[in-house]
């Protein structure tokens, strides 16, 4: 399952979180409309960070859907399997010594058939699997975004950060410097910051 679990998380880039961002207004047609103006600044900042992975990782919803998906594709296998071995079956009869021809072609057809249908299969398979995935990911996504949020707001945290613990080690050597660089959204953040351990709790409780 660490796969998938590292698939689900790297599908996602956690941009960063905070009270006073201000969803951008489509200008209408032949004039600019600006946003409204910001809320004042808190007198108070308070910090904080997530590892968007690691909630990932913990949360019994993300280890379920991805159970699931699990499941359905070992029984997905285990039907192109059996045409698989269909197939070979069919092979091995045609190629019997003395075999007529019109025997002889009536297998190889059916060879055919069976080999499209299982490739038609998988091809069907994958695509259903990135479509759900895709759709899965971002509702799991967007109620980890509002569990963040209705933390942030009971406990006046004003602005979240997300990070990576120890990427910056496990990219060493990984590209230019430039490049490792890049792929962090924050170059340090004490752990104190952390809340994720938090969320993941908060996500947890919606079960109960």
């Amino acid at each position: 399952m660490r796969p998938l679990l590292i698939l689900l998380a790297l599908l996602l880039a956690a941009p960063v979180f905070a009270q006073t961002d201000v969803p951008p207004v489509p200008p209408g047609p032949g004039k600019i409309v600006l946003p409204p103006a910001p809320p004042p600044r808190p007198t108070a900042e308070k910090i904080a960070t997530v590892n968007m992975s690691a909630i990932f990782n913990a949360w019994t919803r993300v280890r379920e859907f991805t159970e699931e998906l699990e499941k359905e594709k070992q029984a997905q296998e285990k039907l192109v399997k059996e045409l698989e071995d269909q197939a070979k079956e069919k092979i091995a009869m045609r190629d019997t010594p003395g075999l007529g021809d019109k025997v002889r072609k009536s297998l190889q057809i059916e060879i055919i058939q069976i080999q499209a249908k299982a490739e038609y299969m998988m091809k069907a398979w994958n695509q259903e699997v990135k479509e759900r995935l895709d759709t899965g990911i971002s509702a799991l996504y967007d109620e980890i975004r509002e569990e963040i949020a209705k933390y942030c707001e009971a406990n006046g945290i004003t602005l979240v950060l997300a990070v990576e613990p120890n990427k910056a080690v496990e990219d060493a050597g990984k590209g230019g410097v430039d490049e490792r660089l890049g792929r962090r959204a924050v170059i340090y953040a004490h752990t104190g910051y952390d809340i994720s351990l938090a969320v993941v709790q908060a996500l947890e409780a919606r079960k109960k």
